[in-house]
């Protein structure tokens, strides 16, 4: 009886081992590989003498685990090589030349405060990216001729001192060259059409002219940013305030604010039957996929979202963390560069794992906030993943606030009922134009209320203060920490409840 136990708890731990192993593994692999460069030959060696061990210790599951872990680190850096192998080098012998670029715009046009960004593609399959004035009016799918000089996109400094790698993470949607203030030859007609793409850019764009209709700056491109992560007309000012009050992700398209949206809708809806609490927030999710043009950004931020939803509905947690690692593992397979160079993704994947992991243990420890409405819920989620994102947003932004936490308590409840309306606003200014603005009134009032309180918390002294120093050693130990004390707080809690204890 003994030894069955034992082969069963081993049996256990070699497929744990398998597993986590191997998408560790994986990852570190693809880090490695992207900071590292190492020779074909290195490579395709690393690759072909793992799969012979592979072979020849196939019949020891202990020994073949590891070995798979092993295959596992060595397909992460190969992964790496062959997207570097992509690389598109068409125009390198033209670099710093003045070219005339005839293509279509690939990507959903960028709207900052005074220009546009957009993506040209090539017939060749080259993507530029190229920086106009606002003033030109251009859409997805639209042929466009520019005239500049093309370079390689270069690294830059933030305004804290921090360097961003700009040409990895423009390489992960394949762009490798640009074009700063071309002359705009000529704009010609949208040449994609029907039901791809280009027709939910155009549905996006419809709809926040619908809301431009009805609402108020900056109450419109802020019910943008929320919906849809359009936060055209914000400025420069105003977006400040939202980082300095921690409140920046609300208008950002990442699975950070989604999931905590769709987890507040279910909380909400908690005195209806389970079901119709799930139907609601897994409708959210997908009107705001659908809503983002079904960009990759927006379909990931909708999967993290969703998986959160599920874990935290059915209670599943571990099952779905399993589940959240092989998301994670394909999106980085597709696109290594997001994992280093992408803090959407990032922020999607450690505020989805603080939604599941740590805000259940935060929603424990405050008895002395009501049930009513979710509210306790709500705010267990809001400081969980609050806790979750704070190391990774401290080496990204170099920002702590110290406001972070009352401001999200105070907006974050109300979040889901200014999409609801802010969404109803949109779609009845698209469609009959301002003369039912004032059904906007309640999309106002909570945009507003929002509004006030960033201005309130932004605006008081010492709201944030600089850390210029946090390393990604700091970041390490913080998770590390994080981690030991979820697993700490979880093995103490089973102990209380224990048959006997």
């Amino acid at each position: 009886m003994l030894k069955t136990q034992v082969e069963f708890v081993t049996i256990i731990f070699v497929k744990a081992l398998t597993f986590w192993g191997s998408v560790f593994s994986f990852l570190v692999g693809v880090a490695l590989g992207l900071i590292a460069s190492f020779d074909i030959y290195f490579v395709a060696f690393l690759l072909l003498y793992m799969v012979v061990c592979l072979a020849l210790f196939w019949g020891d599951k202990k020994v073949a685990a590891m070995v798979f872990v092993c295959l596992s680190f060595s397909a992460g850096i190969a992964r790496v090589y062959v997207a570097e192998l992509g690389q598109d080098t068409y125009f390198d012998g033209h670099i710093g030349e003045e070219i005339l670029i005839n293509g279509l715009i690939a990507m959903e046009p960028d709207e900052r405060e005074n220009t546009t960004r957009i993506v040209v593609e090539t017939e060749e399959d080259v993507r530029i990216i190229a920086s106009i004035p606002r003033s030109y009016e251009v859409f997805y799918g639209q042929r466009i001729i520019i005239k500049g000089e093309i370079t390689h996109p270069e690294p830059f400094s933030s305004d804290g001192g921090r360097e961003f790698n700009y040409p990895a993470y423009l390489a992960k949607d394949d762009v490798y060259y640009q074009i700063s203030f071309p002359e705009i030859v000529s704009i010609g007609d949208i040449e994609t059409n029907g039901f791809g793409r280009g027709y939910l850019f155009a549905l996006k764009n419809k709809y926040t002219d619908g809301l431009a209709l009805m609402l108020a700056e900056p109450g419109a491109s802020l019910a943008g940013g929320i919906t849809v992560g359009d936060k055209r007309a914000l400025g420069g000012n105003l977006l400040d305030l939202f980082r300095i009050t921690g409140i920046i992700h609300i208008v950002v398209l990442s699975g950070y604010n989604i999931t905590i949206v769709a987890e507040n809708i279910r909380r909400i809806l908690f005195g209806l039957p389970r079901a119709i609490g799930l139907w609601a927030s897994a409708i959210s999710i997908l009107l705001f996929v659908i809503m983002t043009g079904a960009t990759a950004t927006g379909v990931r931020a909708g999967a993290m979202a969703s998986l959160a939803l599920i874990a935290n509905a059915t209670n599943r947690r571990y099952a779905i963390t399993r589940a959240l690692a092989l998301t994670a593992t394909a999106m980085v397979l597709w696109s290594p560069h997001i994992l280093l160079y992408d803090p959407g993704f990032q922020l999607s994947v450690i505020a989805t794992l603080g939604l599941i992991h740590v805000a259940p243990l935060i929603s424990d420890r405050l008895p002395f906030i009501t049930e009513r409405f979710g509210l306790r819920d709500i705010i267990g989620a809001t400081i969980g993943t609050q806790i979750a994102v704070l190391p990774l947003l401290l080496y990204q932004t170099g920002l702590l606030s110290l406001v972070a936490l009352p401001t999200n308590i105070l907006i974050l409840p109300i979040i889901p009922l200014a999409m609801l309306f802010s969404f109803m606003a949109g779609a009845l200014g698209a469609l009959f134009g301002s003369v039912v603005v004032w059904l906007a009134l309640p999309s106002h009032l909570l945009l507003s209320y929002t509004l006030l309180i960033v201005d309130v918390f932004g605006r008081l002294p010492l709201a944030s203060v600089s850390l210029e120093s946090f390393s990604f050693i700091w970041v390490i130990a913080s998770y590390a920490t994080l981690l030991y004390l979820v697993f700490y707080i979880k093995k103490r809690s089973q102990a209380r409840v224990a048959p006997g204890s």
